[in-house]
């Protein structure tokens, strides 16, 4: 059993409810793997904990979205796939993040920082 943050409860009620509403991902505008739903991972510093890393590499290997609630660096991780980055998993950031998944709201911002390919981003 993992104990989880609010924030990060919150995000996972985010993923589950989602998966429900089988929402489809073009209609967020998000890449997919086969199946009923987009598949939603959540990272927190993962560029930072190897074991983290290469489990967000393996679950977004075939599509889906991360979601980086804190650092944009965890979005190195997987150049190849959608990345929503909300820098922060406190309640109006997660609130944010729900809208843009549900489709409620349009993503927009602009990165703050470069991001490292995956190359140097290796821990």
């Amino acid at each position: 059993m993992a104990i989880l943050s609010d924030g990060m409860r919150r995000i996972v009620l985010i993923g589950l409810a989602l998966a429900a509403l089988a929402a489809p991902a073009a209609a967020m505008g998000l890449r997919s793997s086969p199946g009923d739903g987009t598949l939603v991972v959540c990272s927190t510093n993962a560029h930072l904990h190897e074991a983290q890393a290469a489990r967000v590499r393996q679950l977004l290997a075939h599509g889906g979205v991360l979601c980086a609630t804190r650092s944009p660096y965890d979005a190195a991780l997987v150049p190849e796939q959608s990345a929503l980055l909300s820098y922060a998993d406190v309640p109006v950031s997660l609130d944010a993040l729900a809208a843009v998944l549900a489709g409620e709201r349009r993503a927009s911002g602009r990165l703050p920082v470069r991001l490292p390919s995956a190359m140097e981003l290796v821990t």
